[in-house]
């Protein structure tokens, strides 16, 4: 109805157009029912609290393999490198000591065979290690592996000393020892001698020398002493000393072990294969024991917890459970 140009609606088109609404309620924008819509909960209180560590991305393991990939070439080079030095060393042995000009060339042999395994070592290692921005320069970790292969020298001919005075000492115990002490027979305790001189040589020594020449050919003399403890203290560590000290040196001894048979061409065959599998076998876990101890030297400390909110559980509106 219109009075004076006004829209007033009447009675019946107000009940009429309520009736319309109730019985199909417009939307909201988005699709959803106004029905549909939950309910308003209580407000939630604060979310607890939860302390959490994050962890890296990569493994321990693929960490080992990326480096490894990446010094790809001085790995390489590691096999080689060794491979001729040992050509050279039998040449050298083997090389007559006249006249007198041939015997000075060949007495300098040793040193320069020495430090150029000392720079193939030192540059294999910062390889493994990566960039740092605390990398020492070249020169400097060169000059500080080399006074850890001094220490390293010098503990090798300790043992070496204490190899040849074994026989000395297993005699005065066998001769001292109480007739009812069968424990100290004099080949008990040459086999006990042995096994301690063999942990000491290749498991104990290594583990405690190859970290810090790590370190030193990496940093210098500024070495981590706090991480290289860490390291120490830790069973990874151990764990990969003694796999590279089995499959390294007690696994191609065992090859050599077996006495030789068969024909003269069948015999130089087995060795010369015997040599082969020996020298892959010491000189693989050389590397993967350096790639090793690069990945342990190279971790982060773990990082401090930190506090995180727990996200609160969505509420689910009661007639939705009911449907």
């Amino acid at each position: 109805m219109v009075i004076s140009g006004i829209f007033v609606p009447t009675a019946g088109q107000v009940f009429s157009t309520q009736f319309m609404l109730k019985a199909s309620p417009v939307p909201p924008v988005g699709g959803a029912a106004v029905n549909d819509l939950p309910a308003a909960g209580p407000v939630p209180s604060a979310a607890p609290l939860a302390a959490v560590r994050p962890f890296p991305a990569t493994s321990l393991f693929a960490d080992l393999l990326g480096r490894l990939q990446r010094s790809r070439a001085w790995v390489g080079a590691q096999f080689w490198a060794i491979f001729c030095f040992i050509l050279a060393g039998i040449a050298w042995a083997s090389a007559p000591s006249e006249p007198a000009w041939q015997a000075s060339l060949f007495s300098l042999a040793p040193p320069l065979l020495a430090a150029a395994m000392l720079i193939l070592q030192a540059i294999t290692m910062r390889s493994l290690m990566g960039e740092d921005p605390k990398r020492a320069p070249f020169l400097w970790g060169t000059l500080a592996l080399l006074g850890w292969a001094a220490v390293i020298v010098a503990v090798w001919a300790l043992l070496v000393w204490c190899d040849r005075a074994l026989p000395l000492w297993v005699a005065w115990l066998s001769a001292h020892a109480q007739p009812q002490a069968t424990m100290l027979t004099a080949w008990r305790a040459e086999g006990w001698f042995e096994a301690g001189a063999w942990v000491l040589r290749w498991i104990v020594v290594p583990a405690a020398a190859v970290p810090c020449a790590m370190a030193a050919a990496q940093w210098g003399g500024d070495l981590p002493w706090r991480k290289i403890g860490r390291m120490l203290l830790g069973w990874r560590w151990w764990t990969g000393v003694v796999l590279a000290a089995l499959v390294g040196v007690a696994l191609p001894d065992g090859l050599f072990a077996a006495a030789p048979d068969g024909s003269i061409p069948h015999q130089i065959i087995a060795l010369f294969l015997r040599l082969g599998v020996a020298f892959v076998l010491a000189v693989g876990s050389w590397v993967l024991l350096l790639g090793w101890a690069a990945v342990l030297l190279g971790r982060k400390s773990p990082p401090p917890l930190r506090l995180v909110a727990r996200q609160p559980k969505p509420q689910i509106p009661l007639h939705t459970k009911a449907a």
